[in-house]
């Protein structure tokens, strides 16, 4: 009997036909998953639609939003553009889309994904997406900018530069952006109102860029000018003038110096930028130094019209105020001066105290001075005596005056102003007296007890008794008077000192007189004498004051007796002193 014998193993037959199997069955699942009717390929397509809707109708709602406000406000196209571009980025979802203007009626719209949308008034449209077709690489050099003014020039404005932008190629559409964000299709130049950046490019049909370039606006200065102002005083008058240092400048453009002008008036606020309001002049350099004056008194300011290199005018006006007075020409005040005494005696010392004024334009010190003389006639206040006078101290000044000889001396005050108009002053007259003795007789002895039988030269003797030549007397009056008259203006005292009267008994007097030209007595001092029972003598001894009379008189000395046995005389010694 044959044993069969079983085999429990895969053939290899088997082991190929399984392979292919799975892999046919494995191909299946692959096109199922993948393929272009696949399921990942449909999920990705249901995905990709429902985004695309999303964003269609986030602008539909926008759209007619603003198409209500547009009836409501009677927009026109543009406007009701211009208010969707603000709306775009307010949502989330279109933050980073990009805008592009295809005329005044129409915008496009590029999601971060590339769907675009063409957008109107009436309208919301997908027109497709970006990345479809291969994009050519296109030179910038087929995009060139030209500017009006241009800065390779060196042409400022202050306004506007208009930037024409030129394609080499008309096979795409040139735009122009001046953010990099948002663009508009080139139709005509583009008005450019600062400084910066200026991109264009060239798009396809799906707003894919082929080309991009960018430009630069940098000759527009729409800041203006400034300038400073300082004087060396703010106070002046209608004949002197001040210096205004005035100084210009610009950080862009540069200050256009020619033009630039000034006017010099009492308006304390704006005057404006009107060339013609700025009569002063113009300046040449800056800085630069100009002289300012004017003829009627007031407050005044300077006003700078600064002018930089685009046009750009600004007003500057002083912040000190200019203070101008009426010209002075009314001299000073006279010198107010209080002497200590007015007579002193030599050697001793007079303190004059002297203030200076001026109403005007106020004293100017350094040329006030002062000379002491023994004169009383002005010298001038423009005597070349003052060059080398002695100058004041102070608006208020202490002077000592002193003199070693007898005499007067007056104080000369120069006050000077401002203006350099002069006063002279010229104080009383300080006198510095000493005595004076006008005569001295020595004793003579002789008749009646001793008697002068002599008198002073040029002096006259006039007798009442027998005796000729003898002052004495009986009875009656006896006198002997100066033949010249005396100047007596600077005394204050006329002294007689002697011994008289010599007699058993006696009565009578002796008086020391001045008189006027006509022998009328101004003045006299007397001294009486008492009865004697005893040869006695007598000490005369008379003051008289004579400090109220001033000019020429004479001197008389008189002498009365109006009893007695004997002849009576002055018995030396006898002087007559003046102080």
């Amino acid at each position: 009997m044959r044993k069969v014998i079983q085999n429990k193993g895969i053939t290899l037959i088997a082991l190929v036909m399984t392979i292919i199997i799975l892999l046919i069955l494995a191909g299946m699942s692959i096109a199922t998953l993948t393929g272009e009717n696949g399921i990942l390929s449909k999920a990705s397509f249901a995905e990709e639609e429902t985004k695309k809707k999303e964003y269609e109708e986030i602008l539909k709602l926008i759209a007619n939003e603003l198409r209500a406000n547009k009836i409501m406000n009677n927009w026109d196209n543009k406007t009701f553009l211009d208010e969707f571009e603000k709306e775009i980025p307010k949502e989330e979802k279109l933050k980073e889309a990009e805008m592009n203007r295809k005329n005044d009626e129409t915008i496009i719209v590029i999601t971060k994904e590339g769907y675009i949308y063409e957008v109107t008034e009436n309208k919301v449209e997908y027109i497709g997406k970006q990345g479809g077709v291969e994009i050519p690489k296109l030179e910038e050099s087929n995009i060139v900018f030209r500017y009006n003014p241009s800065p390779e020039e060196q042409t400022w404005t202050n306004g506007k530069v208009d930037v024409s932008i030129v394609a080499q190629t008309s096979e795409y559409q040139l735009q122009y952006s001046l953010d990099a964000k948002n663009w508009k299709n080139y139709e005509k130049e583009v008005e450019v109102q600062q400084n910066g950046v200026i991109y264009a490019r060239l798009v396809n049909n799906l707003y894919e860029s082929v080309c991009q370039a960018t430009g630069n606006v940098t000759n527009i200065d729409a800041t203006g000018p400034t300038a400073t102002i300082s004087f060396n005083s703010t106070n002046t008058n209608t004949v002197s003038s001040i210096i205004a240092t005035v100084e210009q400048m610009d950080n862009q453009s540069g200050i256009n110096i020619t033009n630039c002008k000034w006017v010099y008036n009492t308006i304390s606020g704006s005057i404006g930028t009107n060339e013609e309001d700025y009569t002063g002049g113009n300046f040449t350099i800056t800085p630069e130094e100009i002289e300012l004056k004017v003829e009627t008194a007031g407050i005044y300011y300077l006003h700078v019209l600064a002018i930089d290199n685009a046009g750009n005018k600004k007003e500057i006006i002083s912040k000190q105020e200019i203070t101008v007075k009426e010209t002075d020409r009314i001299p000073p005040n006279d010198a107010e001066i209080t002497l200590t005494s007015t007579r002193v005696d030599v050697g001793s010392t007079v303190t004059a105290t002297i203030t200076v004024s001026d109403e005007q334009s106020g004293i100017n010190l350094e040329k006030c001075k002062y000379i002491i003389n023994n004169s009383l006639t002005k010298l001038g206040s423009d005597s070349t005596t003052w060059d080398t006078a002695t100058t004041l101290s102070g608006i208020t000044s202490n002077i000592p005056i002193t003199s070693n000889t007898r005499g007067s001396l007056y104080l000369h005050i120069l006050s000077v102003d401002n203006e350099n108009n002069k006063t002279e002053t010229v104080s009383e007259g300080i006198y510095f007296a000493e005595t004076v003795p006008i005569f001295s007789l020595a004793y003579k002895s002789g008749i009646s007890c001793g008697s002068y039988v002599a008198w002073p030269e040029g002096w006259s003797h006039q007798e009442a008794g027998k005796y000729y030549q003898i002052l004495d007397s009986r009875g009656g009056l006896s006198y002997m008077q100066s033949n010249q008259m005396f100047d007596i203006t600077n005394f204050n005292l006329l002294m007689l000192n002697c011994i008289g009267w010599n007699d058993t008994g006696c009565g009578g007097w002796i008086s020391l007189c001045v008189c006027d030209s006509n022998g009328n007595i101004a003045k006299r001092v007397t001294q009486n004498f008492d009865w004697y029972t005893t040869k006695s003598d007598t000490n005369i001894s008379l003051n008289l004051d004579v400090s109220s009379l001033s000019g020429n008189y004479y001197i008389r000395i008189e002498l009365q007796k109006t009893s007695g046995r004997y002849t009576n005389a002055m018995k030396a010694p006898v002087t007559l002193i003046a102080k």
